[in-house]
């Protein structure tokens, strides 16, 4: 109760201060503008002070201590990376096939190097069910122009 008896006494004693120094300035004065900009800065300043000790008291966070979705090691989560690359990789091509030749695999299965630095696709296995050798090998030539020469495309009929 101590506490906020002061502060009502500093605003009050801040805000008459305030008061008496804005009557004290002409008010065709060319700092006027300032005079009442300085003392809205110090009245605002003095209504914020209560709240010093409550910032002060909120701990600092160390980025090391946060768990990223549960992932407690640094190997957990570049997997967990990988694998979501990996997966998001396999939807975009879907989508792209679908686009380019009017068809849907039935799945898309890509394997990705553990080089978070520089990810790529090394190997992806599609799986076209009842298409005829020209368009798996329209698929191929487009996957690997799409992936590059490093990665080996394959394309199977049946479910493996």
């Amino acid at each position: 109760m101590e506490a906020l008896r002061e502060i009502v006494f500093s605003v009050m004693v801040v805000s008459v201060s305030a008061a008496a120094v804005t009557a004290l300035v002409p008010d065709n004065s060319k700092i006027v503008g300032y005079v009442r900009f300085l003392v809205g800065m110090i009245v605002t300043t003095v209504l914020l002070m209560p709240l010093a000790p409550l910032v002060k008291s909120i701990p600092d966070l160390d980025l090391n201590d946060i768990m990223v979705a549960g992932i407690t090691s640094e190997d957990t989560y570049i997997d967990t990376v990988i694998t979501d690359t990996c997966t998001r990789i396999e939807t975009e091509l879907t989508d792209m096939i679908n686009q380019k030749f009017n068809m849907t695999p039935e799945y898309i299965r890509v394997e990705c190097n553990n080089d978070i630095e520089a990810l790529r696709v090394i190997k992806a296995v599609v799986c076209c069910k009842d298409a005829n050798r020209l368009l798996c090998s329209d698929i191929t030539n487009y996957l690997e122009g799409i992936l590059g020469d490093e990665c080996e495309v394959s394309i199977v009929n049946e479910d493996t």
